[in-house]
Order: structure tokens, then sequence, then C-alpha cells
């Protein structure tokens, strides 16, 4: 497998892309943005109003664009005049709501067992023989949403029993998750999901490697159906990324369990959890938290505290913690010794400012601020900040913003 083999060696796995750069047009007001998905490379918004805008790397069409532009170092319009009201994805595959039904554009990572796994260069509909769905959540594989009365519908690679169905055969339209259980959340990590209950239970399926489910990896290698992840816990908020899984409590403390080679646990160590394990937060309380769907081995994790301060922690290698006196963002790729990069505790996202929300990327974060202004921050190989440049930045930068104007695309360049 892809994930094993790239763990048995100890490196990253990265997607070079040819760069271009985008024309310039007049100045015109900036989009305010609502919801932000960082992925390899690049980057993808959803603008009050329902428009979506991508930048950086279109490997695998990402970007949605419908033909082959090369990078995009600002801000550009998804194909297809679509409104959506959701937005999510990793890697290079993203879905989102338009009305009741999703839809999906990008490449999906193939694990051996395809479920006529995603290939489009533009937003494409998922073949549904299901209730309309209320929200979507995408991974770098498959992808799961629920219905308005809580059920639980996946569809793509299930290598790893990741559809939550009972087996390990892949889908391509949508099918339920074993139980029939009521969900009030779903989210999709790399080779696992993991869903909340309507009583705040976490369950978790699919591939085990690192104890992400919340079970040793020798007694659980693997579950095609939900298995109970934090007993004794309740979670407002889940979130899964490539082999580890985090949650929210009520009271503001996170807890982190499966991989953590580089410290995206934030425990302050490199051990791998197979329970859930409190974050070295201090008196700090967060109202969300966001995991990597990265296709490597070094990973971030970031929040947003209840004051609106955000913390990152995790590998530093490009500066994606966001503050330039974290640990080194001169560090390359995989060291031998990646605490050296890393910071295995929260730490806090230069800038000062206030933040909504957050998405992590392979190699770059984003967020958005309480005023609706995006920032982007760490590697910009392939224009992934969005700003404008190939200029990597430890700090926060805005990116800028487009306004669709009949045919054209107006670009207003935000200073950096």
């Amino acid at each position: 497998m892809r994930r094993r083999a790239l763990i048995a060696a100890g490196m990253e796995l990265f997607v070079s892309c040819s760069s271009s750069n985008s024309p310039t047009f007049p100045q015109v007001s900036q989009v305010p943005p609502a919801s932000i998905v960082a992925g390899d490379g690049s980057a993808c918004l959803l603008a009050q109003g329902g428009v979506t805008y991508c930048w950086g790397s279109d490997t695998g069409g990402a970007l949605g664009i419908g033909s082959a532009r090369g990078a995009q170092l600002l801000p550009v319009a998804v194909a297809g005049n679509h409104t959506f009201s959701s937005l999510s994805g990793a890697e290079f595959f993203r879905c989102g709501l338009s009305g009741a039904l999703p839809l999906c554009w990008g490449q999906t990572l193939a694990g051996g067992n395809r479920g006529n796994l995603y290939s489009d260069s533009v937003p494409t509909m998922v073949a549904l023989d299901v209730p309309s769905l209320a929200t979507v959540s995408a991974g770098p594989s498959h992808a799961c949403g629920l219905t308005k009365s809580g059920a639980a519908y996946c569809w793509g690679e299930n290598y790893f029993g990741q559809l939550g169905v009972g087996d390990t055969l892949g889908r391509s339209t949508a099918v339920p998750v074993s139980g029939g259980i009521k969900w009030s959340a779903i989210s999709v990590g790399f080779w696992h999901t993991c869903g909340l209950t309507v009583d705040s239970t976490a369950f978790c399926w699919g591939e085990n490697l690192a104890g992400e489910l919340g079970a040793p990896p020798d007694s659980l290698p693997l579950s095609t159906t939900p298995f109970a992840a934090a007993r004794g816990l309740k979670f407002t908020s889940v979130t899964t990324g490539s082999l580890y899984t985090c949650g929210l409590t009520a009271a503001g403390q996170i807890y982190c369990w499966g991989w953590n080679y580089a410290g995206n646990l934030g425990d302050s160590t490199t051990t791998n959890r197979d329970t859930p394990t409190p974050i070295a937060q201090g008196n700090v309380a967060f109202k969300s938290v966001v995991a990597s769907n990265a296709n490597s081995i070094v990973l971030v994790t970031c929040g947003v505290t209840t004051v609106n301060a955000m913390y990152c922690w995790g590998w530093n290698g490009y500066g994606q913690l966001g503050n330039p006196n974290a640990p080194s963002m001169d560090c390359g790729s995989v060291s031998t010794n990646p605490a050296s990069c890393s910071s295995l505790a929260p730490f806090l996202v230069a800038g000062g400012l206030q933040w909504a929300s957050v998405s992590v990327g392979t190699t770059h974060t984003c967020g958005i601020t309480v005023t609706n202004a995006a920032y982007c921050w760490g590697q910009n190989d392939h224009g992934q900040l969005g700003d404008g440049s190939t200029q990597p930045s430890a700090v926060p930068v805005a990116v800028s913003g487009a306004l669709i104007a009949k045919d054209r695309v107006f670009i207003h360049s935000a200073s950096r």
C-alpha cells in the first residue's frame, strides 16, 4: 500500500507541478470568504454567496477549472457556476453540497481496491441513491455524508473498510454505514472515518495502523463497521487525519490519538497513542480542532480557541505552524529527528488575528478570520498561499480576493 510504503521508507510524498502566473486585472472589491480547504499544493475557498474559488497546483484537477492551465497563483472560480452551501476535501479531492446533492472534483488516491474513484477536472454530481444530504465530508480517497435524519452514507475507496459497510469493497455510489446509528457529525480521514452519535459518542472505522480507531493495532488492525473509539468520553466535534484522530469536549479540551511521529497529537511527546490522550493545552480552551489529511508521515494539527486565537502543533518544515519563533522551518524534508523541526505542544500562530476557522494542508495552512478574511502560510512552491507569489511564509499572508464579473476574473491583489 502507498501509505504503508511511505511510512516504511520514512519519507514524505510531494507532487511536482509546473507553475504559471495568472493574469492581473483591474482591482475590485474583495469577496468575503465563508470557509476554506487546504490540500496538497492548493486551496479552495467557499465565498459568501456560495461561489467557490481555488488556487495553487491543479494536479488531478484539484482546482476544478476544467482545463490544464498549470498552477494558479491567484484565486480562480471553479467551473460550472455552481452555488455551494459547504465545502470539504483533502489532498487533490474536493466535494461541495449544491442544494442537497454533492458535486466532487479532483482526483482521489487509490489504495488498490478502487471503487470507481473520481478523477474529474470540473464539479461532477455523485451518483447517490439516497435521501438528500445535509452535510458532506471528503478525504483523499473516499467521502461520506449525513442526511437530515442523521443517517450516514459513504462512497469511494474501501480497502481498509473506511466506508463502514461491513466489507472492503469499494463503492461508486453511496451506501449506508452499518449499524443503523443516528449521527450528528461525520469526518473522513485518509484511510479511516469517524462520527459522533446524537449523544456525543465517538465511533471510528477503517484502518488502525497507529491506533487511530482508539484501540491497539495488534488487537484491531482494521474495522469495517463502527467501533466505539473513546469509551467514557463525550465530544462536541471530531476530526480525522492521516492515521490519527482528535476530539473536542464541551469543556474545550482536545484529545488526540493515533500517529504521532512529529508531535501532531500535541501531548509533548512523539509517542503513538491508541486511546484518547489530552493535548498539552494548559488553561487554554478550544472551540474547534482540525487534523491533517496529508499523504505524509509528518503532520500538523491546529485549533481555534474560545477567544479566537489559533494554535498549531506538529511538524514545521515549511513554516506551517504560522510563527517564525516556532522550531526551524529550514528542516528540509523528513529528518531522522523530526522533533527538532516540530512543536510537540500547541504553538500560537503569529499576527494577533482573530480566527473563525482553520484548514491544514500538506505543507501549508489556511484560516478564516472573524471578519471573513482569508490567510495562508507555509510552503508556496505552487502558489498555494494565494497571494500571487511563490514565496513561502512563516506567518499568515492575505489571500488575494477574486470576483466574477461577466466572463472575466478580476483580481484584487492583497499586500504581503
